[in-house]
């Protein structure tokens, strides 16, 4: 570890030196994962497969195209976007607290098309009764991990129940409309994606 001036607990200018020293690891972490990803490209254009990339970097073939791939948008030809939108953490966190409030219409009112023509209030609010009927009462709401999956943005959030954990999914699509949502085992929920 480093040593000098601030680098024991007490000492002036501790704080601001460790603080320094997460920020310095973040950036490294960046260039770090930069790096796989253009190394793991390259590979793909000496012709290695992605389930070859996966065993490498200890992942299916599914999540190294989705981490490292550059997709091309079969409608337009252009290169797809990675990119989630922006607040999909707090709107899932909203939208499980409106779960637990029994406020059905409001979340039913966010679906997307699919979704209206999938899932009632009524069958949402049985859904949730399963929930509680398996697993008691909500009692602790985890951080909310979020992703793009192909054209949707996807957020996993860690749910303590009573009798056992629960991850709660939510699919946005590009207009912030929910496209799927889910109670899953946290098991499942790690191998799905």
């Amino acid at each position: 570890m480093a040593t000098g001036p601030g680098s024991e607990p007490g000492e002036p200018g501790a704080r601001d030196a460790a603080l320094t020293r997460v920020h310095d690891a973040l950036q490294l972490g960046r260039r770090a994962e930069e790096l796989l990803s253009a190394t793991a490209r390259s590979a793909r254009e000496f012709g290695c497969t992605w389930q070859e990339i996966g065993d490498v970097v200890g992942v299916t073939r599914q999540a190294a195209f989705q981490r490292f791939g550059k997709p091309i948008d079969p409608r337009t030809g252009a290169p797809m976007q990675k990119v989630t939108i922006a607040h999909a953490d707090a709107m899932a966190l909203d939208i499980i607290e409106k779960i637990t409030e029994a406020q059905w219409t409001t979340v039913t009112a966010r679906f997307d098309e699919t979704m209206t023509a999938a899932l009632s209030d009524a069958a949402l609010a049985d859904a949730w009764a399963s929930v509680v009927a398996l697993r008691g009462e909500l009692e602790s709401v985890g951080t909310p991990f979020v992703r793009g999956h192909g054209l949707h943005t996807v957020v996993d959030v860690p749910l303590e129940q009573e009798a056992g954990e629960l991850v709660f999914r939510v699919a946005f699509d590009a207009d912030g409309r929910i496209a799927g949502l889910f109670f899953l085992n946290p098991d499942a929920a790690s191998k799905e994606l």
